[in-house]
């Protein structure tokens, strides 16, 4: 039987999938109340355009220390990773109850982007350790539903709390740092296992590592940039991957930097409304993650990610035309297709390209480029909409030709490489319980 097509998903680990599934919750919940903060202080604190740009922008180019946690924490005890980035990074969120001014908030508010690149390639590990690749995208379109649900119900919640009471934001955000320090706990203690050769997908008969997945020597913390120039050329589809990423990266850092000021200052919408617009995008991500996580097991990263790209430039065009709440909760519904299809490539495209190999490395290098797009296209765009009078949508509709050119350079490289070969799977133990699963009788 083909494990992408039908049939349980062949967990693991019980125990472990379902505290990456409460993890992936509480995760979820934190994103949803985070991304309320550029519309709040647009709206209430009266942050300055500028102000908002560089608040996202520092969210993203945080990712630039990627390659140089992936060397430093390769050996490190995986708890402790987490504990660390989750005490810097979001428990630092209680810092918000003591600002009242839009300057300190968005300061403290960015602060958890700063640690989260810590635990990305521990994270892609775990992926890779843990689920075999022919169902990996099921699994994690699975996860991500838990995740875009959690995050469209407190990104709701919130805006209602907001739009009945601006002050509760002392409240509020405090809280959403200890849901995410949760997380990242959780994530910590999930144990990484060893697994044979993946006998869903033809691969190279190359030994696994470690369950430590301790970085090649090579990779070494004081030679970050020489290691991923090295990473690069040896892997020449990985990089025209990441060239597709880049592009696509240059239009959502045209429109997504834009998105929450346009709606709290052009558009004029109020917090019940942007909150059910997230609402909608996460509704529309919770389910579309299984169907581009069945995608990228039968087509591979590159052409699942090209169908991605080609969603998002009609959200594009959709915002950019906008006039009314109906126009707004469309743009969001499509806006929320298009990144369901962004997050499974991103999260598991380099783990594809890794192969046998220790998907540390790669993954710090693909989130190490979120960083260096991030230095350039949000100035860009916002120096594009300032010429126009402040004008977003000129960026929007950028954005919408960046997307397609993505789409040209992803498909470039999925006719390149060679289509999937899927030989028949070993069957592989199923927790009792577990999606279908079933109980041992009494």
């Amino acid at each position: 039987m083909n494990p992408s097509r039908r049939g349980p998903v062949p967990f693991l680990s019980g125990p472990s999938y379902r505290r990456h599934l409460l993890a992936s919750a509480l995760d979820g919940a934190f994103a949803g109340i985070i991304s309320l903060a550029p519309f709040f202080a647009s709206r209430e604190l009266g942050a300055p355009r500028w102000g908002i740009v560089l608040f996202l922008q520092a969210t993203s180019v945080a990712m630039l220390t990627s390659t140089f946690w992936a060397g430093l924490l390769a050996s490190a005890d995986r708890l402790r990773v987490f504990v660390v980035a989750g005490l810097a990074g979001r428990l630092t969120l209680c810092a918000v109850a003591a600002t009242s001014a839009p300057a300190p908030f968005l300061v403290v508010a960015a602060l958890h982007a700063f640690a989260h690149p810590a635990v990305l390639p521990a994270l892609n590990v775990l992926w890779q350790a843990n689920y075999p690749a022919a169902v990996r995208g099921r699994i994690l379109g699975r996860i991500s539903v838990v995740g875009s649900l959690a995050t469209g119900l407190s990104s709701l919640a919130g805006a209602q709390l907001f739009a009945h009471e601006p002050g509760l934001f002392r409240v509020v955000f405090p809280v959403a740092g200890f849901l995410g320090f949760g997380a990242y706990a959780l994530y910590g203690l999930i144990r990484i296992r060893r697994r044979p050769r993946d006998p869903g997908r033809a691969e190279a008969p190359v030994a696994l590592p470690d369950p430590s997945f301790p970085a090649r020597r090579s990779w070494s913390v004081p030679h970050p940039i020489r290691d991923a120039v090295r990473l690069l050329r040896g892997h020449p589809a990985f990089a025209v991957y990441e060239v597709g990423f880049m592009v696509y990266g240059f239009g959502f850092f045209f429109a997504h930097p834009l998105l929450a000021d346009y709606c709290a200052r052009d558009l004029e919408l109020g917090h019940e409304v942007y909150g059910r617009a997230l609402f909608i995008l996460e509704g529309t991500k919770l389910v579309f993650s299984p169907i581009f996580g069945r995608l990228l097991d039968r087509l591979q990263a590159p052409r699942a990610s090209a169908l991605s790209f080609l969603c998002l430039a009609p959200f594009a065009v959709t915002i950019a035309l906008a006039e009314g709440e109906a126009a707004v909760y469309a743009a969001f519904a499509i806006f929320g297709v298009g990144m369901a299809g962004v997050n499974v490539c991103w999260t598991l495209g380099t783990i594809e390209f890794a192969g046998r190999e220790d998907a540390g490395p790669f993954m710090g290098v693909h989130a190490a480029c979120v960083g260096i797009r991030t230095l350039a296209a949000p100035q860009l765009a916002y120096a594009l909409q300032a010429s126009r009078g402040h004008d977003a949508r000129v960026a929007f509709l950028a954005a919408a030709g960046f997307f397609l050119a993505a789409v040209a350079v992803m498909g470039r490289l999925a006719r390149r490489r060679p289509a999937p070969v899927l030989v028949p799977a070993a069957p592989h133990p199923v927790p009792a319980g577990i999606l279908g699963a079933p109980k041992p009788s009494p």
